[in-house]
């Protein structure tokens, strides 16, 4: 009787002690789950559904999208849909994204790549990702017609009363900062299109800003005879990158290998000699060393 009762108090302590870890860790194990999933990355993301979730911001040429029929066109779109038939996955444009927000938005998975072409710099290069460039642009100082011709060098243009136009949080913000630490900025909302700091200028609510010939370009047929360049040589040139988030290693690898393919397949050569021509001293090869771009 005494074996028989100990046999049984033995039972009820194995049946308690799996309903315990059961109770335990069951829970946990949902929670696992969940996490997992939570933590999706860009790349399994872009794997699963076959569909690169781009952000793009609107510059001309880069990236036009018609405000009437929402029809994208440009530079990178051409790029973009390149680049979908070598990889094999679909390019979807998702939403617009702030300039100075794009870490902050690829961290948030809203988008997986920022597509619009964008410069690469240290500060945004803390949270991001660059891709291997597209492409190399030149960005030279644009002031009021007729203003331009009295400054001879980068240094007369370092003085308090120069005000310059940039978009706030920018790379071209940052050029200004450190080339024209004396000057006064005029800040734009990160939102604000490459063409604003330049309405900015001929309004007279600032006296320069950086751009690019393209964009100058495209300005200047609306708005004929208000801008020109200070006759000097860029004051830097850029290359021209997509960005993932800074834990993306697989996803930037696939992207930097289709890239490489698409390079040594022709395809940047031939994108870009349509809008070499139409745009003159805006877009160059990056496989041109810079020396060899300008005099």
């Amino acid at each position: 009787m005494k074996n028989l009762s100990i046999y049984i108090a033995t039972i009820i302590l194995a049946i308690g002690a799996t309903l315990i870890t059961q109770h335990f860790t069951a829970p946990q194990n949902n929670a696992t789950a969940v996490s997992s999933q939570e933590k999706e990355s860009a790349y399994d993301r872009v794997m699963r559904t076959g569909t690169i979730r781009c952000g793009y911001a609107l510059w001309e040429p880069g990236f036009i999208a018609d405000p009437n029929t929402e029809e994208i066109t440009g530079l990178i779109p051409e790029i973009m849909n390149t680049f979908s038939k070598y990889a094999d996955i679909k390019v979807e444009w998702t939403t617009e994204v702030d300039w100075s927000r794009v870490p902050q938005e690829l961290e948030q998975n809203k988008v997986d790549v920022m597509c619009a072409g964008m410069w690469p710099d240290g500060r945004r290069g803390k949270y991001i990702i660059h891709s291997k460039p597209l492409m190399v642009m030149a960005a030279r100082v644009f002031m009021r017609a007729g203003e331009a011709a009295q400054y001879s060098s980068y240094e007369s243009l370092n003085k308090p009363d120069m005000t310059f136009a940039v978009v706030e949080g920018d790379i071209l913000q940052k050029i200004v900062d450190i080339n024209f630490p004396k000057a006064n900025q005029l800040d734009l909302l990160g939102i604000a299109n490459a063409a604003e700091n330049l309405t900015s200028v001929a309004a007279g609510k600032a006296d320069a800003t950086i751009n690019i010939n393209s964009v100058v370009q495209g300005f200047s047929r609306s708005n004929p005879g208000q801008l020109e360049a200070v006759d000097l040589p860029p004051i830097s040139y850029h290359p021209i990158v997509l960005a993932t988030y800074n834990s993306e290693d697989k996803l930037i690898n696939f992207i930097n290998a289709t890239l490489t393919h698409m390079h040594y397949a022709g395809e940047f050569k031939r994108i870009l000699k349509k809008y070499q021509n139409q745009y003159p001293g805006s877009f160059y090869s990056p496989l041109i060393p810079i020396n060899f771009m300008e005099n």
